[in-house]
């Protein structure tokens, strides 16, 4: 909660109106200092697939209204609209794409597949976007109270707060929430000096506290509910009606190095190995016994990087950081999807940059 400088008692308010003439909840929670003053209400007792408002209040007023939309139950056949994007560098530009997307009628949901926040300065845009988060006023976030400087930073765009206010969100995170191309409790296999980034820039703080410290202020800025028992796990699935399930995979914490030094464009053998792993053998066999058993007419895949192969030559892949380092783990998972008989399934990417559309090769 913007404004206060100590741990405090925040109330909330849900209603089936903006005026809130009709408050269905209201309740109070703790916006804690050692939480970044961050708030996660739970609120039952709502209807299934009906919309709602709320806003939060603090003894000096209230906060914007947001609008959500329940999920429809399991049973249910009404038609469905997501809408979902990746890759927002603040520093790039302006979040115009995000204006949009808060002003598309009747979204049920807006996915973001990972690289919410850039952890280090990429890119040059306009003046007035210069980013002067971190210690060094650079845009370089390495320990917990950067993390959540960044986050702070990025939500105070008007453009981002009308798309959270006007849509259920589901976050997803890539390798920018935390560093550029890092592999499980490795940074990227490309930098072999432990005291740089992958950017060349210097470590100010190891590389796993670099990731402790990232994922917790992930949990805090997210509208996310950690798992009992496994608070750093983002992998799961959410039912949307009989229309369509949505996997949610994590394409960062459980996997393997980049082979051959996260080379690009240039052949790469070992990424056709098999035992190497991209996503981890838990989630790999929850995912492989996940989707065939599903029961929605679609199977919608969220995977923060490319699943299809692409190649500068055939056979020759571009980016080792994504699916094609880990091809035999893509060609079990895939060949046992095939042999399962799914048929339904559509794979929603990040990463890119680049809007791209493909479909599976039947002649194999």
């Amino acid at each position: 909660m913007a404004g206060l400088e100590q741990t405090a008692r925040v109330a909330y308010e849900v209603a089936t109106d903006s005026q809130f003439r009709r408050i269905v909840a209201h309740g109070e929670s703790v916006a804690d200092a050692g939480k970044d003053f961050t708030v996660h209400a739970p609120v039952r007792g709502l209807k299934p697939a009906h919309e709602y408002h709320y806003r939060f209040a603090t003894r000096h007023g209230h906060s914007r209204v947001g609008r959500f939309r329940t999920l429809a139950p399991a049973d249910s056949r009404q038609t469905l609209r997501i809408g979902f994007y990746s890759c927002s560098s603040y520093e790039a530009g302006y979040f115009t794409a995000l204006a949009g997307l808060a002003k598309e009628p009747d979204l049920d949901l807006v996915l973001c597949l990972g690289d919410y926040i850039y952890e280090h300065h990429y890119y040059t845009g306009p003046a007035g976007r210069r980013d002067r988060t971190g210690g060094n006023h650079d845009g370089d976030v390495q320990s917990l109270a950067e993390y959540r400087q960044k986050y702070r930073l990025y939500q105070s765009d008007p453009h981002l707060q009308d798309m959270h206010a006007a849509y259920p969100f589901v976050s997803l995170w890539d390798d920018h929430e935390v560093e550029d191309n890092y592999a499980g409790w490795s940074p990227d296999s490309k930098q072999t000096n432990p005291q740089l980034e992958n950017s060349g820039y210097p470590r100010r703080v190891p590389f796993a506290q670099r990731r402790r410290n990232a994922y917790r202020a992930f949990f805090e800025a997210m509208p996310r509910v950690p798992h009992k028992g496994d608070p750093d796990r983002i992998y799961g699935s959410v039912r949307l009606g009989q229309m369509a399930e949505l996997y949610l995979t994590d394409e960062r914490q459980y996997r393997d190095p980049q082979p051959c030094m996260d080379v690009q464009l240039t052949s790469c053998p070992a990424d056709l190995l098999p035992g190497r792993t991209f996503l981890g053998s838990r989630q790999k066999a929850w995912l492989k016994k996940a989707v065939p058993a599903g029961r929605a007419r679609w199977n919608l895949l969220s995977s923060e990087t490319m699943m299809m192969a692409l190649d500068s030559t055939p056979g020759v892949h571009v980016n080792q950081d994504q699916w094609d380092g880990y091809s035999a783990e893509r060609e079990e998972i895939l060949t046992h999807f095939h042999d399962a008989q799914v048929r339904n399934l559509v794979v929603l990417s990040g990463d890119l940059h680049t809007f791209v559309a493909g479909k599976p090769d039947h002649h194999r």
